[in-house]
C-alpha cells in the first residue's frame, strides 16, 4: 500500500506552517543549558501520596509522564485529570496540589531541571511562546515513554558521559513536548474521550488492520465527517493518521523488545513490504527502523 499524499501531509501537520517558531526555538536552544536536578526517574507514588507546594511555588521545572494509575493535579487554578498518557510540564512559581486514587496509585517518570543561560550560567525562566503547555494527553504514549525511560536510565549513572547525555536528553524532551503542542489541539473534555473510546480501543487492539473511517463511524452510529472531526479534536490527528501513529508505536515496541527482523515487523503490522514500512516509519520518527533499533531510541 502506497502512502497517500493527504495522509503524509496530515502526519506532518503543523511542521511547515510553524517553521518560523521552529527557527526561533532552535536559535534560543543554542543559548540554553538544561541542568538536571534531583529527583528524577521512575517513581511509584505511595498509596497515601499527596503533594502541595510551598507558598512560593516550584523553584525549577518538572516534567511528568503518567504511565499508570489515576489522580488529579491542580496547577495554579487549573485542575487536570491524570491517567496513563498524561504529560505535564510544571514551571518555576507554579502552585501544585496533587492527589491520586489509593486503589490505583500513580506511577510516573519524572525529570526535574533548571534552565540556565550558557553565557552567564545563571538560571532563567523561558518565555511563554517557547515553553510547552502544562498539560497534554498522549495517545499513543509509547514513543515519549521510551524517551523518559532512557532519561531515567541515564540519570541512574553518575559517570562523565551521563553528565553530558542527561542535559542533551532534557533539551530533546523539551523540544518533543513543544512540537507536540504545535500539532495537538487543546485538551478535549473527558466525555469526548469516552465517546470515541470504542474506536480508539479497537485501533490499538488491532494495529495491523486498515480500518475504514466509514465502518468505524457505523460502529458509533455517527456520520463519518463527524467522527473525523471528533478524532482530530481528541487525538490531534485525522482518523487515518491516528491509525498510522498507533501502528508505528507498536512497531517501536517490537523493534525494542522482540527478536523479530525488521521485515517480520513490517509483515506483522500489515505492510506489503519492508520499503513501505521503512518509508512511513522515517516520515514519522525521522530515522529508519534499523537506526531506531540499533540506537534503542
Amino acid at each position: 500500500m502506497q502512502l497517500g499524499t493527504s495522509i503524509n501531509n496530515d502526519i506532518n501537520t503543523g511542521y511547515a506552517e510553524h517553521d518560523g517558531k521552529h527557527a526561533l526555538l532552535a536559535e534560543v536552544l543554542h543559548r540554553w543549558l538544561f541542568r538536571p536536578r534531583e529527583p528524577a526517574g521512575l517513581r511509584f507514588l505511595r498509596r497515601n501520596w499527596s503533594w502541595i507546594t510551598e507558598t512560593e511555588g516550584l523553584s525549577d521545572y518538572d516534567v511528568w509522564l503518567c504511565i499508570k494509575g489515576k489522580g488529579t493535579m491542580k496547577v495554579n487554578s487549573q485542575v487536570y485529570n491524570l491517567r496513563r498518557g498524561s504529560a505535564l510540564l510544571f514551571r518555576p512559581g507554579d502552585h501544585l496540589e496533587g492527589v491520586h486514587d489509593p486503589n490505583d496509585p500513580l506511577t510516573i517518570y519524572a525529570a526535574h531541571f533548571e534552565i540556565c543561560d550558557c553565557a552567564t550560567n545563571n538560571p532563567i525562566i523561558a518565555d511563554d511562546c517557547l515553553t510547552p503547555r502544562r498539560f497534554r494527553l498522549l495517545d499513543p504514549v509509547e514513543p515519549f515513554e521510551k524517551l523518559m525511560e532512557h532519561y531515567a536510565n541515564v540519570t541512574d549513572h553518575h559517570d562523565e558521559l551521563s553528565k553530558v547525555e542527561a542535559p542533551a536528553l532534557l533539551k530533546i524532551i523539551w523540544t518533543w513536548l513543544w512540537r507536540l503542542d504545535l500539532t495537538m489541539p487543546r485538551i478535549a473534555p473527558d466525555y469526548l474521550h469516552h465517546k470515541l473510546a470504542p474506536v480508539l480501543d479497537r485501533v490499538k487492539a488491532y494495529p495491523e488492520k486498515r480500518f475504514k473511517l466509514g465502518e468505524m463511524a457505523e460502529l458509533l452510529g455517527m456520520n463519518p465527517d463527524h467522527l473525523s472531526r471528533l478524532c482530530r479534536r481528541v487525538t490531534g490527528y485525522s482518523f487515518q493518521a491516528y491509525c498510522i501513529r498507533v501502528r508505528l508505536a507498536r512497531a517501536c515496541w517490537l523493534l525494542q523488545h522482540s527478536p523479530m527482523t525488521i521485515e517480520e515487523v513490517a509483515m506483522e503490522l500489515g505492510y506489503p513490504d519492508i520499503y513501505s514500512f521503512s518509508h512511513q516509519f522515517k516520515r514519522v520518527y525521522g530515522v529508519a527502523p534499523s537506526f531506531f533499533r540499533r540506537n534503542q531510541l
